[in-house]
């Protein structure tokens, strides 16, 4: 027998379609895969509370599912306390990385041992480029990832 979930409203951050009551987001699918087919960089910009990580987070699971691309998408927001300090944000966005990856794959964890590799280099500034650069050489397909981030200060 089937648990019945009762569903309420979110108000504090991204939903869960299972739990949460939502309006899908409007956002045009065919011309992000477009955007993406063309290899653009894009940003989707919003007022708060709107509903664009859920958004995202749907597209991003409609990705993987069909198979063409590999994709994640990756919150820069708790990397916002380290504002002035590059090495400890480059940590935090690596941590980030990694725990989207152990959440979206469980075939991926040479990405896992390369972002704790790159988190004890010495130089931190070229990490996240080095993960992303290792990401695109291994992965069978292409490399597609959402950074979320929050511009308000």
């Amino acid at each position: 027998m089937k648990e019945h979930i009762m569903k309420y409203f979110n108000t504090v951050g991204p939903i869960n379609p299972q739990n949460h009551y939502f309006l899908p987001h409007r956002l045009d699918w065919n011309q992000l895969t477009d955007f993406i087919e063309k290899q653009y960089y894009f940003i989707l910009h919003a007022p708060r509370q709107s509903g664009k990580t859920t958004a995202i987070r749907e597209f991003v699971k409609h990705l993987n599912e069909e198979g063409k691309y590999i994709a994640l998408y990756v919150s820069t927001e708790r990397a916002k306390v380290a504002v002035n300090d590059v090495d400890r944000a480059v940590g935090i966005l690596l941590d980030e990385l990694k725990d989207r990856i152990l959440d979206t794959f469980d075939d991926k964890l040479e990405w896992i041992e390369r972002a704790t590799l790159l988190q004890s280099y010495q130089n931190k500034e070229s990490a996240v480029y080095e993960m992303l650069r290792f990401m695109a050489k291994t992965s069978s397909r292409p490399v597609v990832i959402f950074f979320l981030m929050n511009l308000t200060c």
